[in-house]
């Protein structure tokens, strides 16, 4: 699923291309895609493309003076809303952190009981940050993906912060760089560049210490336990029931194994 970076990227191409064009045809390659029945998708037809923007982890397509047209995650969904009062009600209410000031940030974080992993991937606390940036964060602020955000220390929640805004800033300038003048066709959660998502087992760029991983439900983190967790491996509820006592607590238990 794309993220703040990949869709800040996929917005720009879209405006710079189809700002300005009319809408000749909607073809549904599945008719499970599309999510309303209000307005129809013939009431589009020769409406002009206003603009191309993004609502969290939304793209969002306004059509002439009263159509929008709204992609949004079931995987892939499609919705066709008639105001700016229905699309306002599909918004949930993350705030952008990338314009959020440090303050505003920080007393978000209090706001939930969410470890940070899910404070960051909650779009109704933070907007277009996933499960492959959270990852690439939590490094870079040198936090364990399981801390309780509310409970942060200043400091702690001053470099989450700051790897949010140093972390998706560089994120983008990366996929601006690869992408060019041509339209980003690629949709991937995994770069060659990245230094955690999608790492296991591969070094750390820090401290050279082999990435670790859980999986859980559809997601997995990826952290660096030297970096992130003082050392202590994390196990997830089903690997720590099924290995019980054997389940090395340390990096240095796991390579003895």
């Amino acid at each position: 699923m794309p993220e703040l970076p990949d869709l800040t990227v996929y917005v720009e191409h879209l405006n710079e291309r189809l700002v300005g064009s009319e809408l000749a045809k909607v073809h549904l390659a599945s008719p499970f895609l599309l999510r309303t029945v209000t307005p129809t998708l013939d009431e589009l037809h020769g409406h002009k493309l206003m603009s191309c923007s993004r609502l969290a982890k939304q793209i969002v397509f306004e059509l002439g003076p009263s159509c929008s047209l709204n992609k949004v995650r079931k995987r892939v969904s499609l919705r066709l809303l008639a105001s700016r009062a229905d699309l306002d009600a599909l918004n949930p209410g993350g705030i952008e952190v990338l314009d959020a000031s440090r303050a505003a940030f920080t007393t978000q974080l209090g706001t939930t009981h969410h470890t940070l992993k899910r404070a960051l991937t909650d779009q109704r606390i933070f907007a277009g940050i996933g499960n492959a940036y959270s990852d690439e964060i939590l490094l870079a602020a040198r936090l364990s993906p399981f801390k309780q955000a509310a409970k942060l220390k200043p400091e702690e929640a001053d470099r989450l912060y700051e790897a949010c805004q140093n972390v998706l800033r560089e994120w983008v300038d990366i996929l601006r760089a690869k992408t060019g003048a041509k339209f980003p066709t690629k949709v991937t959660a995994f770069h060659e560049e990245m230094a955690a998502h999608g790492k296991y087992k591969v070094p750390c760029p820090v401290c050279a210490a082999p990435i670790q991983r859980i999986v859980y439900a559809e997601n997995e983190a990826n952290y660096c336990s030297k970096c992130q967790t003082e050392g202590r491996l994390l196990a997830d509820r089903s690997l720590s029931r099924l290995l019980k006592d054997s389940w090395p607590k340390k990096l240095e238990d796991l390579e003895n194994l």
